[in-house]
């Protein structure tokens, strides 16, 4: 019985020690590891012209193997408040977890495809043409990528 006993206390301890060990090592983790590690979506932008924020719907993404269809750029925008802003105006993007490779797609109202390219700096200089454009802000990391949608009146 004695034997048993150190047995199952011998077990406690070992699991104990385990159990610590993990836990030690999980909060040794940067905090990049820990964003990859949780969350279902990706993450979200902070979109800012002029020192403003800019508001923005998350569109269709997949993040480690969920996928979520969104309506069409065209159609979400038509939910999204626009923006007013000066030609030629700044647009400034920040991820706390930031993506391997970034896209700024513009579309017009009508649909038709304005340009598409990738953001250097996490910043893109807006047409001077003024008018409506509905943009597409695409993201890549290596758990997924996401789409979002914002809308901006040239003024």
């Amino acid at each position: 019985m004695y034997q048993s006993f150190s047995k199952m206390i011998l077990s406690v301890i070992l699991l104990f020690s385990l159990t610590l060990l993990v836990l030690m090592a999980s909060g040794c983790m940067k905090k990049e590891e820990l964003e990859t590690s949780t969350g279902i979506e990706p993450p979200n932008p902070k979109i800012m012209l002029d020192g403003k924020n800019v508001p923005f719907l998350q569109g269709s993404y997949q993040w480690k193997g969920a996928i979520a269809d969104a309506p069409q750029p065209l159609e979400l925008a038509e939910h999204v408040k626009p923006v007013n802003a000066s030609p030629s105006s700044l647009l400034k993007v920040e991820f706390d977890y930031k993506p391997d490779e970034l896209k700024l797609t513009a579309w017009a109202t009508d649909g038709k495809l304005n340009y598409s390219e990738p953001i250097d700096g996490y910043e893109a200089m807006l047409p001077a043409e003024k008018g409506r454009c509905i943009y597409t802000l695409s993201g890549v990391w290596k758990e997924g990528h996401g789409v979002y949608v914002f809308v901006i009146d040239i003024k």
